[in-house]
């Protein structure tokens, strides 16, 4: 049976029209009734611009939603009963049409001027990349369109990793815009990356479920999706409301109160009638239908909240520190403030400790079961988390932003340090042991996990000369391009660079001294090789630094200098003296674990063939007596 082949079509098909008009109208009374953002410096947005804009948001979200939905029911609810769906195509060439056209009109809306003027390319190529809501809707696009190919190109069914680029897709608009001011703006990414996640996950899990040949079993999943979407959206919309609101009155006195008040009274009629629905998933059509409703109403009010004023004032960016850090030009570097004091980055917070958890989860579930886990893996996975923390939020990861030299600690220690220890812990076959495995013909976590890990693109990225290459020579790509540039100047292209380190780092120590399986075997003697490799890449690269006389970088680090950095130049080539000396530490430690694992397994080797020997001695003797 097809996607296209549902189980209670008629209903679906006679609801699903009447459900999206509601949506609509609805939309359009919140945009009558509510006043859109202005500013006294720019002429007022025409009502074209503001309605228009309104409706491509919540219609972008819409196509961008009904093409999850089908990609977590073909890959994750019916992966081992249903064939390619002939719908994800033609949805996600429309969800891309609607969110470059939306593009325009973020602009015409941000510059006050008229869509028709807006309409041109030269405009959007002029300002698209500088206004951020824009640019998140143009990477929409992008990514729908490379979902319809990826689409149009498979075998069988939509790749899975479609389903992660089209969430990440639909969290962009959220993660960029209405971000809060001055000490608010890092809480406002985090908070409205998580609520467009989560509720994108639910409204896509839900829409699965309904069309799910067995519900029962496509159940399972759904309940942990939506589990940790209910909790997600709890979190991200308290920590929303406390940066955007003064005091809990406002609630009643102010119209983004009331709209926030109006979301949570729906958020709770949800939450009854899932309470409803989930006795008999079977027959829940009806209930389950108008939870869906409900919650595309939600969507529609936090489209709404997104283009009007938050009552909490907070102080406005006079400078490109401020703008991007979020806080204050820093005072005077002192090395002993720098790691004693701390600055919370609350994203990589939250994601490191949710790493801490979910080691530890597996490790209890080991041991409840009466399974083994070493605990030197525990330890190097813990340290390994805590030190990447440690180094973001501190203030030396606040003095990373404007200095090249603290820059220069964090990036050694992201990219050469913790990925050292992090594969030494073996988490993926921690959690391989701890995930139970699917009993019904649905996907679960640990088969996900299993199908990434022999997919061709995990293949080929582990593989050892592409994994080098990743950590070598990304590197020069970023210092010796304006690329840093680009991903220093907004705050979510800076958590993309600290991962990026972590990740390279990551593949390729374990390529060469992870404990988990790899995709690929290579000798010692390779291992080494590639280990004193990239000690020269990154001794070269540190030289060049250390010698250098002009900005590297696009000149970042000159545009954004504090006034008590009196020579930027020597701070970069200080910068590269760090990574010069400091790179030989991690090779050496390297080396030594190297040496440690070959001795290690060659003593495996001797003992299992003494051991052989001893056997075959002892059968010749018994045979010997039996003789006698």
């Amino acid at each position: 049976m097809g996607v296209g082949q549902i189980t209670n079509s008629g209903l679906i098909k006679k609801f699903i029209p009447a459900a999206m008009a509601i949506n609509f109208i609805f939309l359009a009374a919140l945009i009558f009734l509510t006043t859109p953002t202005t500013s006294e410096f720019l002429p007022q947005t025409s009502l074209v611009v503001s309605y228009g804009l309104a409706g491509l948001k919540f219609s972008s979200y819409l196509f961008g939603l009904m093409v999850l939905t089908l990609i977590l029911h073909n890959g994750i609810l019916e992966t081992f009963s249903v064939s390619k769906s002939a719908f994800v195509t033609p949805l996600a060439l429309t969800w891309s049409l609607t969110a470059f056209a939306t593009s325009f009109f973020v602009l015409a809306n941000a510059l006050s001027i008229e869509f028709s003027q807006a309409a041109n390319i030269q405009v959007l190529f002029t300002y698209g990349w500088d206004v951020a809501t824009a640019r998140a809707y143009l990477f929409m696009a992008l990514i729908a369109l490379l979902i319809a190919l990826a689409h149009k190109r498979a075998k069988r069914s939509t790749p899975l990793s479609a389903g992660f680029f089209a969430l990440l897709a639909l969290t962009l608009p959220a993660a960029l815009s209405h971000a809060g001011g001055v000490s608010t703006h890092q809480w406002g990414v985090l908070a409205g990356s998580v609520h467009g996640f989560s509720i994108s996950l639910w409204i896509a899990s839900l829409g699965a479920l309904l069309i799910a040949i067995d519900r029962k079993s496509a159940y399972i999943n759904f309940q942990k999706l939506v589990n940790f979407s209910f909790w997600a959206l709890i979190f991200s919309g308290i920590v929303s409301s406390t940066i955007r609101l003064n005091t809990p009155i406002e609630l009643l006195s102010t119209q983004y109160g009331q709209l926030l008040l109006l979301k949570i009274f729906l958020f709770i009629v949800i939450i009854s009638l899932v309470s409803i629905a989930r006795k008999n998933i079977e027959k829940a059509n009806h209930i389950m239908l108008v939870e869906l409703m409900l919650l595309m109403m939600v969507l529609a009010i936090a489209t709404i909240l997104s283009s009007i004023a938050y009552p909490r004032v907070s102080p406005a960016a006079f400078t490109l520190i401020e703008s991007v850090t979020g806080f204050p030009q820093p005072p005077p570097f002192s090395t002993g403030y720098a790691l004693t004091t701390f600055s919370i980055q609350p994203t990589i917070f939250l994601v490191g400790v949710i790493a801490i958890y979910l080691y530890l989860k597996g490790v209890f579930t080991l041991r409840a079961r009466g399974d083994k886990w070493p605990i030197n893996r525990t330890l190097l996975w813990i340290s390994g988390v805590l030190l990447a923390m440690y180094f973001t939020n501190s203030m030396m990861g606040r003095y990373a932003l404007v200095m090249f030299s603290a820059h220069m600690v964090v990036h050694m220690v992201l990219a050469m340090v913790v990925p050292i220890l992090l594969p030494l812990a073996a988490p993926i076959t921690l959690a391989l042991r701890a995930l139970p495995a699917s009993q019904q013909p649905t996907l679960s976590l640990r088969e996900g996990l299993n199908l990434f890990l022999s997919s061709r693109f995990s293949y080929v990225l582990t593989y050892p000369i592409v994994a080098f290459l990743l950590f070598a020579t990304s590197t020069w790509m970023l210092y010796f391009t304006p690329l840093l540039s680009t991903l220093m100047n907004s705050h979510l292209g800076h958590l993309f660079m600290d991962l990026h380190f972590i990740l390279v780092g990551y593949v390729f120590f374990w390529t060469i001294i992870g404990k988990d399986p790899s995709p690929h075997k290579i000798s010692d003697p390779a291992r080494l090789g590639l280990v004193f490799l990239a000690a020269v890449f990154h001794g070269f690269f540190g030289f060049i630094v250390s010698s250098s006389t002009s900005p590297l970088g696009g000149g970042w680090f000159m545009q954004v200098a504090p006034d008590w950095l009196a020579d930027p130049i020597a701070d970069q080539q200080l910068g590269g003296s760090i990574a010069w000396g400091f790179g030989e530490i991690p090779t050496v430690v390297v080396l030594i674990i190297l040496l440690f694992q070959w001795a290690k397994r060659d003593a495996k080797i001797a003992k299992r063939f003494t051991q052989a020997d001893t056997d075959a001695y002892n059968e010749y003797l018994s045979e010997l007596n039996k003789r006698g």
